[in-house]
């Protein structure tokens, strides 16, 4: 049986105004094919809460540690410079993944340039693969810590779960 961690990242989350919904249908998934959610820990849009919950979750020695949120173009949105922090893995354009975002905005939004902020969702840490999303434009993200494999996902619902379903 495999021992998953979820870490749900975003003030949103902890404010009240959105109801974790993407940690409810992670575990449902992941319980029904038999593997085991030991925990969810939600934390804020901060540097030092995402490195402290990952190595937190990394002590604990999961088989798979599963982050949702944090990915997109906006200012607070942290989780890879948070992981980079944890797992001191410098962030660096991957031009997979830049690929996917041109893509992504090229068939979504044909008038949008990619500009700096944009730019921003395809500088993920070294040694991690990106992995396409079929529903919007930040691409998940995956990469090994020994025997720990992480997955990073959109905090979007409906992005989470195209991902999900479709890729892992």
């Amino acid at each position: 049986m495999y021992s998953i961690d979820i870490l749900c990242i975003g003030n949103e989350l902890l404010s009240g105004i959105t109801l974790n919904t993407n940690a409810h249908w992670l575990s449902g998934k992941i319980t029904k094919i038999g593997g085991l959610v030991r925990r969810v820990v939600v934390v804020r849009d901060d540097l030092n809460e995402i490195k402290l919950a990952l190595l937190d979750s990394l002590n604990r020695n999961p088989n798979w540690i599963i982050i949702c949120g944090g990915l997109g173009p906006t200012y607070d949105d942290k989780t890879l410079l948070g992981i980079g922090k944890a797992l001191k893995k410098k962030l660096t354009l991957n031009s997979i993944a830049l690929d996917m975002v041109k893509n992504s905005y090229r068939h979504r939004h044909r008038r949008v340039k990619i500009n700096k902020a944009r730019l921003k969702m395809a500088i993920i840490p070294t040694g991690s693969t990106p992995i396409e999303n079929p529903e919007g434009n930040a691409p998940g993200i995956l990469l090994r810590v020994h025997k720990t494999q992480i997955i990073c996902l959109p905090g979007v619902p409906i992005e989470m779960k195209a991902i999900a379903t479709r890729s892992i």
